[in-house]
């Protein structure tokens, strides 16, 4: 046992002798007056700490308990951040040279905080003592915990978990990476500045990137920290989904999915201000290039911008409006609820010149359109668009500050191919002709069901020198004489040729009424009045036809005693005479009918010897 207790005496020896002679190398270069005075001279501020230790391991360090370090002079009382722990790892052969040399610097647990004032002087911009040109060993912060506010903006944000690694020296470069946690996500950082002195002088070049769950933004310029941060140079920044976005941003109402968004081009940041010019954006399928500027001074962000764009879909856009995804539309009319809350995120002034604008299957362009959005209401107007074959223009206003969001239009179309525009919001060729229109339209609901029901204006619509495309007037007429006709009776490859289809309407609760219609041409002229109920999609009209007939060459105009009625799905009405009891009792409700005709000595042509008879009796005869 002897010698093992002579081994273990000597070894305890030892490290006393160690230790000693460390406490001796040590404790001039590294006493609590040394560190705080290093800290004055290499960063402006104030150090302060409860207490100090020598660690011998896992490696030799001054190990620095509850640490605090001031804001910079000048500005209001407080820290700019403070650390559970804070250790200064030293080179062991420096000891020797009784010029201890801090190789690292680790701060474990702290918290920042990171102030512009009211006055836009920044706690983070530092200033050495005498203009330090020193060498910082690097600086690895474990687990911290950071916290951003602008007085002057009210702009804030937290960030977690914290760890970054920065290497720098106040004539050297600075370069940072690390990671961070930002509403339960994680994300990185990474930034190159060249020279740290001039970050807070005339500034520096500087490189940066920032990726997340949801974008990837980079930056190359010059950076300057002064009266907050300000930026110089280029820019390009992606999201694969901005809706994700905005969530991930904290913006409530953003919904999930959504669409891709990135910008490239000339950056300026300075007085909280974000100018990009000569700038190119693209967002889902929309492509756009010009100015854009995004101010954060007031209580909502502010952009303006003045673009040039390929395609401006408003059926993306209203979904983006109403928190949505990039999804089809389901059939009918939704009755789930609308929230324009993104109207209310933002105030914007934009110049849009576009070479196409599309709502669904529908089309325009070329175009310019303005927009202007403040305390939720936005206002738009479009001048001068093509519209197939013709030109159109129009205003929309959309109040979206409360929870019940309200509309109001007008849209003013001449000259254009009514064929294809109805062809394009129905999916089917209906008609042709020349068409002008006039809309002036306004409702107030939650969703886009009680839009539709609660839809008020007028409205009027005039089709000149077209067709009724797979329609046969005087044939479906004539039928009406013997039945009721379930649906269009759609006659394939034929149409009813018009020199003008022309009606008013007045729009209340989502019904259409008429007492106006009035379709004039070579064979039929036909005169009308009801209603179009647009949420249940169902028609209400009484119809009065005059049918000319082709008789010996010569034109004989033919007309029903009695109106004809269509009622039903706009799809597929019903249509008939409008005699008593003709649903209830066709036949008795017929001969009715055809007594009519005989008194008033009117004879249809369309059907040949089927009026002299009773419809059971025509049926029968051989």
């Amino acid at each position: 046992m002897k010698p093992i207790s002579a081994l273990a005496g000597v070894v305890i020896a030892g490290l006393i002798v160690f230790g000693l002679a460390l406490a001796w190398l040590l404790a001039p270069a590294l006493s609590d007056a040394a560190i705080k005075q290093a800290v004055a001279r290499d960063t402006g501020r104030t150090l302060s700490f409860a207490a100090r230790r020598l660690s011998l391991w896992p490696e030799l360090a001054i190990e620095l308990r509850g640490v605090e370090l001031t804001n910079p002079p000048g500005m209001f009382e407080g820290r700019f951040a403070a650390a559970d722990t804070v250790r200064l790892k030293i080179a062991g052969g420096s000891l020797w040279r009784r010029k201890p040399e801090v190789t690292e610097i680790v701060a474990v647990r702290a918290r920042i905080n990171l102030v512009i004032d009211s006055q836009g002087r920044s706690n983070f911009a530092f200033a050495p003592d005498g203009g330090s040109a020193r060498s910082l060993p690097p600086i690895v912060i474990v687990d911290a915990d950071a916290a951003y506010l602008n007085e002057r903006s009210a702009a804030a944000f937290t960030v977690s978990n914290v760890d970054v690694t920065l290497f720098t020296g106040f004539a050297e470069p600075l370069e940072i990476d690390g990671a961070f946690t930002f509403n339960d996500q994680r994300g990185t950082v990474a930034l190159y500045a060249k020279s740290p002195a001039r970050l807070t002088a005339d500034g520096s070049p500087a490189d940066f990137t920032i990726t997340g769950p949801h974008l990837s933004a980079a930056f190359s310029g010059r950076a300057r920290l002064r009266d907050g941060l300000e930026l110089a140079g280029t820019m390009e920044f992606t999201s694969q989904s901005l809706a994700d976005l905005m969530s991930w941003a904290g913006l409530a109402g953003a919904g999930t999915g959504g669409f891709p968004l990135s910008a490239s081009g000339a950056l300026d940041l300075s007085g909280g201000a974000v100018r990009i010019t000569s700038g190119r954006l693209a967002f889902g399928p929309m492509n756009a290039q010009g100015d854009l500027a995004l101010n954060f001074a007031g209580p909502r962000p502010h952009v303006k911008a003045n673009l040039g764009v390929d395609r401006i879909d408003f059926g993306l856009v209203s979904k983006v409006l109403a928190g949505g995804e990039a999804q089809p539309e389901p059939a009918g009319t939704s009755d789930a609820p609308v929230d324009f809350a993104v109207l209310r995120m933002l105030d914007a002034e934009l110049s849009l010149a576009a070479s196409e604008i599309a709502y669904g299957r529908l089309v325009a362009g070329p175009s310019r359109l303005d927009i202007g959005l403040a305390d939720g209401m936005l206002e738009a107007t479009l001048v001068n668009t093509g519209l197939y074959g013709g030109s159109a223009s129009g205003r929309l206003s959309l109040d979206g500050s409360g929870a019940v969001a309200a509309l109001a239009g007008s849209l003013k179309a001449s000259g254009i191919d009514g064929g294809k525009l109805i062809a394009a919001a129905s999916g089917r060729d209906l008609i042709r002709g020349k068409t002008e229109f006039e809309l002036d339209l306004a409702a107030t609901g939650a969703s886009r069901q009680e839009l539709l029901a609660r839809l008020e204006g007028r409205a009027h619509v005039r089709f000149a020198e077209g067709a009724l495309i797979d329609l046969d007037i005087p044939a479906l007429f004539g039928r009406l004489t013997t039945a009721v006709a379930e649906g269009w009776s759609a006659a394939a490859g034929k149409a009813t040729p018009f020199s003008a289809l022309e009606a008013s309407f007045i729009v209340e609760d989502g019904i259409a009424e008429t007492e106006d219609l009035l379709l004039t041409g070579p064979v039929a002229e036909v005169a009308g009045t009801g209603s179009i109920d647009l949420l249940a999609r169902r028609l209400d009209l009484k119809l009065r036809p005059e049918i000319v007939a082709q008789a010996g060459g010569k034109e004989t105009p033919r007309q029903l005693p009695v109106p004809i009625v269509i009622e039903g799905a706009w799809s597929a009405p019903r249509i008939y005479p409008d005699i008593q009891g003709i649903l209830d009792d066709p036949a008795k409700a017929y001969a009715a009918l055809r007594k009519l005709i005989e008194a008033k000595a009117t004879r249809l042509d369309f059907a040949p010897g089927k009026l002299e008879k009773d419809p059971s009796e025509a049926a029968a005869a051989p």
